[in-house]
């Protein structure tokens, strides 16, 4: 099933709990009124803030916020993440505020905001300490696929060399990780077949999982942010992969694309 047949099926304007939407909007605002500044030291708080900032854009993107304040909210979000990993405390339990998997949802965070400048910054701190005992297999912080996912979007981003053996040390990925490791692989040897094939099969697993929702209360439902980020990062590294039409679970505008046809009509 494509996705055109995926939005047919739902409509036009997201089935939105309004009044969660408002009081969740209103608390953002008002945590961030009294939210720390960059330069303040203090990792928590930095990763806090980033969180806010988000959320709150994620919001806007189902709430009618314009495009540009969508990006700047993410764009400040990867502004105040990378404060956490550049204050990086010297304990182990606190080194994990600043884990690989918080890195990749930053990098990503920011590709999708077309703000390739902050995830630059960001993608030169992300790194694990050596030994780190939050990562493994099982962790609730930070597994060793996502890890890996991490320094290889960290290696595309700052145009290191072989980002791909990274992937090639997950094996086989599993759940939602498999396509993500397969695309960055495609995205490394500048496959661009497979990679707008992968990138529109993850794009088409979002559709799936909000296709059966009666009401969108979930907020990474609110914005296929891992597809936007990699039309991003795909355009980065010399593919253009974004899509013929216009998606509304998909704002190009956000990070500054256009769709193929938007492009040669200009």
């Amino acid at each position: 099933m494509s996705p055109d047949q995926f939005r047919d099926e739902r409509p036009d304007q997201l089935r939105l709990d309004h009044t969660w939407a408002a009081e969740l909007t209103g608390f953002l605002r008002l945590q961030l009124d009294g939210a720390p500044d960059r330069d303040e030291d203090d990792p928590v708080g930095a990763v806090l803030v980033a969180g806010y900032l988000r959320d709150l854009g994620l919001l806007g993107a189902v709430t009618g916020m314009a495009p540009e304040e969508i990006r700047d909210l993410w764009r400040r979000s990867v502004l105040f993440t990378t404060v956490a990993f550049r204050i990086r405390p010297g304990t182990d339990e606190d080194q994990s505020l600043a884990n690989s998997r918080r890195g990749l949802e930053g990098m990503e965070l920011g590709l999708a905001a077309g703000a390739l400048d902050v995830v630059r910054n960001l993608a030169w701190l992300v790194e694990d300490p050596p030994g780190a005992s939050y990562l493994g297999e099982d962790s609730v912080v930070c597994t060793t696929e996502e890890q890996l996912l991490a320094y290889a979007t960290r290696d595309l981003v700052l145009g290191n060399e072989d980002p791909g053996h990274w992937l090639a040390r997950i094996g086989a990925p599993t759940g939602a990780h498999a396509l993500r490791t397969a695309l960055l692989a495609a995205l490394a040897r500048a496959d661009a077949a497979d990679a707008r094939w992968l990138c529109e099969e993850i794009h088409r697993e979002y559709l799936q999982r909000i296709a059966g929702e009666a009401v969108l209360r979930r907020l990474d439902d609110c914005v296929d942010v891992p597809s936007l980020a990699a039309l991003v990062l795909a355009r980065h590294v010399g593919l253009n992969l974004t899509p013929d039409q216009a998606d509304p679970w998909l704002p190009l505008a956000v990070a500054g694309l256009s769709t193929r046809s938007e492009e040669v009509d200009r």
